[in-house]
């Protein structure tokens, strides 16, 4: 990052990562703390190697990591919200129509594993589908790969869209907190649309949340609707492979407990939008390099095994359906 960003962001942990000097000796400073806190989260270093670069004890590092990973959260709280209103929903899918021309888009869904090691007399709690130990990262992105919604920490033994159901974000949306605006008819179109999430087949589809056809006979016209679903959804898979460049320690196993490794993932997800908001010169070339294509850079989640969407849901994709390949064609 930018020296000055660098110094913004010192500037914003120091009052939850100073020490006091005591009589035997000198506290470690904030702004060791916090670049060795970076160093770490980009890297991927175990503490072992980084008490040599940073002539911070191992004992001392695992606090102070953890420590700044939580100040961090606290302090860059704000860089990850959901909208408020239905205004501000509204300016979200705006964004959508214009950069991936996909109408009435409240944001894209997806989930990824992080890889831990096994917690102790855990069992087969965070075995996954892969045969890995993890914890679930789940995330909504919007038009400009910044995260609007974040939650970390579900066992990796949860497959498919069961563990969005268990977020904060779910809760709202069924006791219908979310201010979801009302469907309204795209430019030149006669039906109106609803405002929705896209999801890939990890998720169950309903009024709010569409997928893709199934892939076996498919028609050219649900084709074309699966190629414009997946490029606004992409989206998504284009945040997390940018989180997954820049800070390498998610390409590692987190030898940390689940709760630990959580509070790593948040930081991390809340750096990245604090980076892409202050238009960091490195950072947006990243963000640009990877916006040019699309890499799964961390494991997916396991599709779901419920295919069974209501029939309302079913008319809703057929609506976009018949959009994207009529007034909506590109």
């Amino acid at each position: 990052m930018d020296p000055s960003v660098y110094k913004e962001l010192l500037e914003k942990v120091t009052p939850y990562i100073e020490k006091q000097n005591t009589l035997m000796r000198d506290a470690i400073s904030p702004d060791e703390r916090l670049s060795v806190t970076l160093r770490y989260l980009a890297t991927g270093e175990s503490y072992e190697s980084l008490k040599f670069q940073s002539y911070i004890s191992t004992a001392s590092l695992s606090n102070i990591i953890i420590e700044t990973c939580e100040a961090l959260i606290k302090v860059l709280k704000d860089f990850i919200s959901l909208p408020k209103s239905e205004e501000e929903w509204k300016t979200i899918a705006s964004e959508f129509y214009e950069l991936w021309n996909f109408p009435n888009c409240l944001g894209a869904v997806d989930g990824k594993h992080v890889n831990i090691t096994k917690p102790p007399h855990s069992g087969a709690y965070y075995f996954n589908y892969k045969k890995t130990y993890s914890i679930v990262l789940m995330a909504i992105v919007n038009a400009k790969y910044q995260f609007i919604m974040v939650e970390a920490g579900a066992n990796g033994r949860v497959s498919d869209g069961g563990v969005l159901g268990n977020t904060t974000f779910s809760a709202m949306y069924n006791d219908g907190k979310l201010k979801i605006p009302p469907p309204t008819k795209p430019p030149g179109f006669e039906k109106e649309l609803p405002f929705v999430f896209v999801a890939d087949d990890a998720f169950a589809q309903n009024e709010h949340f569409i997928k893709p056809y199934s892939q076996s006979g498919l028609t050219q016209h649900q084709q074309q609707y699966n190629y414009r679903l997946s490029r606004a959804r992409r989206v998504v898979e284009n945040a997390f492979g940018i989180i997954s460049s820049r800070f390498r320690i998610l390409l590692t196993t987190i030898h940390l407990s689940p709760e630990k490794a959580s509070k790593i993932v948040l930081a991390i997800c809340y750096l990245h939008n604090f980076l892409s908001t202050k238009s960091t010169e490195s950072y947006l070339r990243m963000i640009n390099d990877i916006g040019e294509r699309s890499e799964p850079a961390l494991m997916q989640i396991e599709k779901t095994k419920n295919r069974n969407s209501t029939t309302n849901a079913k008319e809703i994709r057929n609506s976009f359906c018949e959009y994207f390949n009529g007034v909506g064609s590109m």
